[in-house]
């Protein structure tokens, strides 16, 4: 509802393009709400000088009780206000699927994984650092990112060292993560 009035009240003033609106409401800094008392918040977004590489860090924060457990699945997805689009390099600070954006060797196939996951417990906060490329046409002020984490979450860890490994597998979902219009911070030439 906060957008759409933001909008309409733009609209009416006629000063400032749609991207920067969104900016406003969901850019750098802004939190969102995942499962389990997660929480996620982008810190920064730099290009390149030659606007072929992007590197974004995204925060999230474990502000519920229970213990989260994540992996990095992919796919991820990045692209400016123009178009240009950027894919993954690298990513670090949390566990990486092999195989990145095919989620199922990692979220319902073997259970060699269970161990991998990076455990965030109350009150933790995880930062990851994406290493992203593009192809140099990168121009817009504002870039678009989503990924996916495979989760799963537990609120007894003594009661979870009992489960099996298929009962841990069952437990494991997909968190879906995105954050559209954040701002970009062009390296200094």
């Amino acid at each position: 509802m906060m957008q759409i009035k933001l909008f309409i009240g733009i609209l009416l003033a006629g000063g400032i393009l749609f991207a920067d609106l969104c900016a406003l409401a969901q850019g750098r800094g802004e939190q969102i709400r995942l499962n389990g008392g997660m929480e996620a918040r982008v810190n920064f977004v730099g290009r390149s000088k030659d606007r072929n590489q992007a590197t974004i860090a995204l925060t999230l924060s474990n502000k519920g009780p229970n213990t989260i457990y994540l992996m990095l699945v992919g796919p991820i997805s990045a692209q400016d206000n123009t178009g240009a689009t950027f894919s993954l390099i690298q990513a670090s600070g949390i566990t990486v699927c092999p195989w990145i954006g095919s989620t199922i060797q990692c979220v319902e196939g073997s259970s060699r994984f269970l161990q991998s996951y990076t455990q965030v417990d109350p009150g933790t906060d995880v930062t990851v650092n994406f290493s992203l490329n593009g192809n140099g046409s990168s121009k817009g002020p504002v870039m678009s990112f989503s990924s996916v984490f495979a989760s799963r979450i537990v609120s007894d860890l003594v009661r979870d060292a009992t489960l099996s490994e298929t009962q841990k597998l069952n437990g494991i979902r997909t968190m879906n993560v995105s954050f559209v219009s954040i701002p970009v911070t062009d390296e200094l030439k």
